[in-house]
This record gives C-alpha cells, structure tokens and sequence, in this order.
C-alpha cells in the first residue's frame, strides 16, 4: 500500500498556521494518523481544519467523509478511539509581522477621531475612561 502524498501547500499552510518547522507538522500530522487511525493525507486534512485553515482545495470527497467521520462519530473503531482520547491542547501562535515580539503587551489605549464637536469627543473620551480604557 503506497503512502498517501500530502500536498505541500497544504504544509506550507499549517506550518503557517501553527508557527512551527517542517519536521514539527509532520510530528503533528502523525500524531493525528496515531490518534485518529486516519492516513496521512487526510489527518493532515484533519489537523488543518482543526487550526482554521481552508482545506477545500487540498481534500477529496474521500478525505472528506474520512474527516467527517471521525469528527461526528461515525465509523466504529475510529470514532471509539477518539473519543477515549483527550483534545489536543492548540498550538501556541507567534507573531506573523517582523519586528513585533510575540510578548507584546496588550494595554488599554484607544484612538478617539472626531470632527469639530469638541463637546462630544470630550464626552466620549470620559465614557471610554469609565470603561477602563485610555483615549
């Protein structure tokens, strides 16, 4: 039985999804075949639905109804089996723009744009504070 080829846009897009290396998404994709019985090609379907990433392009009918499958519980031996094990926990994301560090401190600062009324933005601004933020 030939293994089945994964599509390397398909890699390329969980690598980006799940911020990690080549090697790492293929540890990833065969702990998902170890966990699911599935085989490589849908799991790595199954993984990339399980992170956001549109997997229309790169599945068949066939690893569709394969990822259905374990996903609602249909087909015996496949769904037992993921259910006895627990979710995975999701990967960790890092920061996609350079320069930006993936640490960056979330604060409460807003940016107010108004026009001409005054009055109002000065309103605005106190019920911004009173939410706890910083216009």
């Amino acid at each position: 039985m030939a293994v089945a080829a994964i599509d390397p846009a398909l890699i390329r897009a969980l690598r980006k999804a799940l911020g990690l290396g080549r090697a790492a998404v293929y540890d990833r994709i065969q702990k998902t075949v170890n966990r699911y019985q599935l085989d490589r090609r849908a799991a790595a379907i199954l993984l990339a639905s399980q992170h956001q990433v549109n997997t229309a392009r790169f599945s068949t009918a066939e690893d569709r109804a394969a990822v259905r499958e374990v996903l609602h519980g249909i087909g015996g031996a496949r769904a037992a089996h993921a259910e006895t094990q627990p979710a995975p926990a999701p990967a960790p994301r890092v920061a996609r723009t350079p320069g930006r560090s993936a640490s960056r401190k979330h604060d409460s600062s807003v940016w107010v744009v108004h026009g001409r009324n005054l009055k109002a933005a000065n309103e605005l601004r106190k019920l911004l504070r009173a939410f706890g933020l910083n216009p």
